[in-house]
């Protein structure tokens, strides 16, 4: 099979390559001739030997050395780093023939095969360009430089629509020579399942992944991951290799179908909200040897060991007794999490640190605790000094000493149907009951309006909703906006 597949390779080759080259050469008539003589002899195996000697003599001659001459002097310190990363470097003997097991064969003169994947030499570099569509099964394997009577080219880019549609693409390894992923370079490759990058740069173009929707898994085998795959919603799972030092910012912001983390030893820089809005996450873990980060007591999130921080978190996660501070919307859009117990040793909680986490039943904050409270069994997160609701839930029962309902404290808390507003409340922040779809009926116990900084309620909770106040402050509220635009404004009973 393989001997028939570099026969066809040459032969296939061979016809573009004349179909290019020889009406310009002026020898169209005579090679023709001369293929009829090579075809009509029978002897396969020197024909074939015969037609790649004259292939690359045409390679060469005719075209003026115009792929060679794009050649440029990569160094021996290039040619050593990919070796050393058991990365693929193929030399080309000065017959045309491949070192190894590898098929080089050429299309024209900028353009040629190495196996099954199509090459094209632009300004001095190779671009992957596409793919045979006779030979190529499964797996991309990338080469990452070309050898020529000494002269070297990489490979530095992946262009644009390259692989688009390839229907029998399952898995990419990109090699460390690679900085670029144009445009649409994968698009609606649907079986393509996993994807493995070595380099700790890279450029990806629009929609470079778009329509991948089988493409579940990748491995980073590089120093740094970068925000490749933000809001990538298919992808399941992350394997992050030991060689991984730094997590960017922002890194798998709204993977929302990832579902497990495991961070290694060598992991010394997680970037802020590296893993936000990954609402399916179940497991988050730290290897034990890591210096910087940890996941002490089989907590399912990831400690930022030196300040005691809770940096990334999940639905199963359980804070330890140890930390004293909840990052930024470290459990933002956990919307799996339904329960959370804020140990007495926290003493800060990040802006948003649990926005939208619509399954949120049960809250509480351990007795002790100096700098937060969840008095009278409220189900709520209040801030002790200033008395400011700051995380509530579909059972909440805000306390008649609450004086204060936070920023988004109640924030798509989509089972809430009625809440009760103590006489205490002197002021409701921003957005304090947006995305509570089902709110119907709002009870507002105090006689002074309380203050609002705009609006805290959705707009269908005000057009269809009724708003229940002391009969005495029925005139208050209805000349004050937002309250004024509810539909209907009753008197308590």
């Amino acid at each position: 099979m393989a001997s028939m597949r570099k026969r066809g390779l040459a032969i296939s080759s061979l016809f573009g390559f004349l179909r290019t080259s020889t009406r310009r050469s002026g020898y169209s008539s005579t090679l023709h001739a001369s293929l009829k003589v090579f075809f009509g002899t029978g002897r396969t195996g020197k024909i074939i030997m015969r037609l790649r000697h004259l292939l690359t003599w045409l390679f060469l001659s005719l075209m003026g050395l115009t792929l060679v001459s794009t050649f440029t002097a990569c160094s021996s310190e290039d040619e050593d780093n990919l070796l050393n990363n058991n990365e693929t470097v193929i030399e080309i003997d000065e017959k045309g023939n491949a070192k190894g097991d590898h098929i080089f064969s050429v299309i024209d003169e900028s353009n040629f095969y190495i196996d099954d994947i199509k090459y094209t030499a632009q300004q001095g570099e190779l671009s992957v360009t596409g793919w045979n569509e006779t030979f190529f099964k499964g797996e991309a394997k990338i080469v990452s430089m070309l050898k020529y009577q000494g002269r070297k080219l990489k490979v530095t880019s992946i262009g644009s629509a390259a692989f688009q549609e390839n229907q029998e693409l399952t898995s990419v390894i990109i090699p460390t020579s690679i900085t670029r992923i144009d445009n649409s370079a994968f698009r609606d490759c649907k079986k393509l399942s996993s994807f493995t990058i070595t380099t700790d740069s890279m450029k990806i173009g629009d929609y470079a992944f778009s329509g991948c929707s089988g493409l579940k898994t990748i491995s980073f085998y590089c120093r740094i991951v970068g925000d490749y795959f933000k809001r990538f919603t298919h992808l399941q799972e992350i394997i992050i290799g030991d060689e991984v030092e730094k997590i960017k910012d922002g890194a798998f912001y709204g993977c929302t179908g990832l579902r497990t983390i495991t961070i290694p030893n060598n992991v010394n820089s997680i970037g802020g909200q590296a893993f936000y809005g990954c609402s399916s996450l179940e497991s988050i873990k730290v290897e034990s040897g890591n210096k910087v980060y940890d996941s002490r007591d089989n907590c399912n999130a990831i400690i930022e060991t030196k300040s005691n921080t809770l940096i990334a978190g999940c639905k199963n996660t359980i804070i330890p007794n140890s930390v004293t501070s909840i990052g930024a919307a470290v459990f933002c859009y956990c919307s799996g999490l339904t329960s959370v117990t804020i140990p007495k040793s926290v003493t800060s909680i990040g802006d948003y640190a649990f926005w939208n986490c619509s399954g949120l039943t049960s809250i509480k904050v351990e007795s002790g605790n100096q700098f937060y409270d969840s008095r009278d069994n409220c189900n709520a997160i209040i801030e002790t000094k200033s008395n400011t609701l700051i995380l509530g839930c579909n059972n909440t029962i805000i306390p008649n000493s609450v004086s204060n309902i936070g920023v988004q404290a109640f924030y798509s808390c989509t089972g809430l149907t009625s809440i009760v507003i103590p006489e205490g409340v002197t002021k409701i922040s921003d957005y304090a009951f947006r995305g509570c779809g089902c709110l119907k009926d709002v009870y507002c116990y105090a006689k002074n309006v309380p203050v609002t900084d705009s609006s805290p309620f959705d707009d269908y909770t005000i057009s269809q909703g009724t708003l229940h106040v002391p009969a005495s402050a029925i005139d208050a509220y209805k000349s004050k906006w937002p309250w004024s635009n509810f539909r209907n404004i009753v008197a308590i009973e």
